[in-house]
């Protein structure tokens, strides 16, 4: 059985299928440091520093062209690290809370899927199985595929961090580069989902996220997925 949820519009009004400043200091001495990366690819983004070994590390800065991206997009400033970031995508987009319904569920199967208590959900972005797992304590078993049709697993017990398959995945976090600000006639769980979830996926390892970041019409960072649900319980902060 796989339940039914309104959330962010469902089939219909989520957006996610749609595929689509770094500010001064007086003592940089003062700033976190820059996360670190081997650059590959040949594309715009291939001179960027995007890999973060922990998303919740208040040290280590994102790229110039995701801090601006994101805070154009939400209209807040400064947001130079994933800790900055992701309660600023809270409390812009959600509100207060996160909660299983305003994910943004499938009526049908999709390639992110996850099975929670015997009942599977099939989401239209990656990173909701990710916050689904985050949002229990029970166990949860998450498949999703790489956009390279790759197939990536993980379980999460609620306890420690997830085991994945293969052991090498990794997980991006984006958004569009381009991205326009939220306005106030704007559904912000529908636009959201599609500045951020195409640009938000899983990779059997590093080197395949990085040629696909090389090249991606996004501003993004990638991580180790094992990390991932670290990054999803600062959304639900």
């Amino acid at each position: 059985m796989t339940p039914r949820f309104d959330g962010c519009g469902g089939n219909s009004g989520c957006g996610c299928e749609s595929a689509g400043r770094k500010n001064g200091s007086a003592d940089d001495a003062e700033r976190p440091t820059p996360i670190e990366s081997e650059p590959t690819g040949s594309g715009s983004n291939a001179t960027e520093d995007r890999w973060v070994e922990d998303p919740t590390d208040s040290a280590a800065t994102l790229p110039e062209d995701v801090q601006t991206a994101m805070e154009r997009f939400l209209g807040t400033e400064p947001l130079e690290t994933m800790v900055d970031c992701l309660p600023a995508v809270r409390r812009r987009v959600f509100g207060d809370t996160v909660d299983v319904v305003d994910l943004c569920h499938a009526d049908g199967e999709t390639d992110h899927r996850a099975v929670l208590e015997g009942e599977t959900y099939h989401f239209r972005c990656f990173y909701d199985v990710i916050l689904l797992a985050a949002l229990t304590s029970s166990p949860v078993e998450m498949r999703t595929v790489a956009p390279d049709g790759a197939a990536v697993t993980a379980r999460v017990t609620g306890t420690g961090k997830p085991t994945v398959s293969p052991t090498s995945a990794v997980a991006s976090f984006g958004i569009e580069t381009d991205v326009e600000p939220l306005s106030a006639s704007d559904r912000p769980l529908e636009v959201s989902y599609a500045a951020i979830c195409p640009h938000t996926n899983a990779f059997p390892s590093r080197p395949e996220y990085e040629a696909w970041a090389a090249t991606a019409s996004a501003a993004t960072i990638g991580m180790p997925l094992a990390n991932a649900t670290e990054l999803a319980e600062l959304l639900l902060e």
